[in-house]
């Protein structure tokens, strides 16, 4: 059987964001708690964090932000954000 739901959120996320590490790092950045307290509960540190977060294309084995980070991140703080964005991006009907 197959559920419907309804999303409930502010648009324009995919207009001021380029990507979806962009919007989780804003997520973060805006959070009331310090960047290092979300590092910690992440399993990194602070610097780890923010290499994760930053978008370097000259850098292919620079550490990339994991799905299981942002499941874990999303668990931890119920920030739905990241997900409106994706689905903001990707779900749009023509």
């Amino acid at each position: 059987m197959t559920q419907q739901f309804e999303l409930d959120f502010e648009g324009g996320l995919s207009a001021k964001h380029n990507s979806l590490l962009e919007c989780l790092d804003d997520c973060i950045s805006r959070s009331v708690l310090q960047k290092k307290v979300i590092a910690a509960d992440l399993d990194l540190s602070p610097s780890g964090l923010t290499r994760r977060l930053s978008i370097d294309a000259s850098d292919p084995n620079a550490p990339r932000f994991s799905v299981e980070l942002l499941e874990r991140y999303l668990t931890k703080y119920e920030d739905l954000t990241p997900i409106y964005y994706l689905v903001e991006k990707f779900c749009q009907k023509p």
